[in-house]
């Protein structure tokens, strides 16, 4: 966080090799690799891995029985879904197309950090500190979709997924 909010560019390295360099938005929004992605944020990007699965004609991105709506093409073989804590918001269960039960509440001034089940998947979320939900409470919870990210599951590097 402090690198993140002190430099213009960071370079990340693990066991002596440099794995990115790049501007800290763009290393923060668009990491290179699954350990940067998980490196860099308090709390760090929220990582899934699974398979993609094309469901009465529609994308869905899968780990069990949390599945997730992706405009991407089909691509065979295990991936790693990347999404910011910041990236995802409470909403209404009654609009939402995920819904899940927020397990724990972790204040931190003015946001909080939810931890919420969604289908056997635990998500973390930021969320303002005003009217959140309590634990135990089901919520609906949604996702920018533009800010995703894909991870190939050998090389755990980003990959780029064509919108279909």
């Amino acid at each position: 966080v402090e690198a993140l909010s002190l430099a213009d560019r960071i370079a990340v390295m693990r066991a002596g090799k440099i794995l990115q360099v790049e501007d800290t938005s763009r290393i923060y929004d668009k990491p290179d690799h699954v350990f940067v992605a998980s490196f860099l944020g308090s709390p760090p990007m929220n990582l899934i891995k699974g398979d993609f699965e094309d469901i009465g004609g529609e994308v869905m991105f899968k780990k069990g029985e949390f599945h997730l709506p992706v405009a991407a093409d089909i691509k065979e073989g295990r991936y790693t879904l990347g999404v910011r804590p910041e990236s995802i918001r409470v909403t209404s269960r009654d609009e939402a197309l995920l819904k899940g039960d927020v397990t724990l509440v972790e204040p931190r001034g003015s946001e909080v950090v939810l931890t919420v089940d969604v289908n056997k998947q635990l998500l973390k979320i930021v969320a303002p500190s005003i009217d959140y939900p309590a634990e135990g409470e089901r919520i609906g919870v949604a996702v920018d979709m533009e800010s995703l990210v894909f991870f190939g599951g050998d090389t755990n590097r980003r990959v780029d997924l064509c919108a279909a």
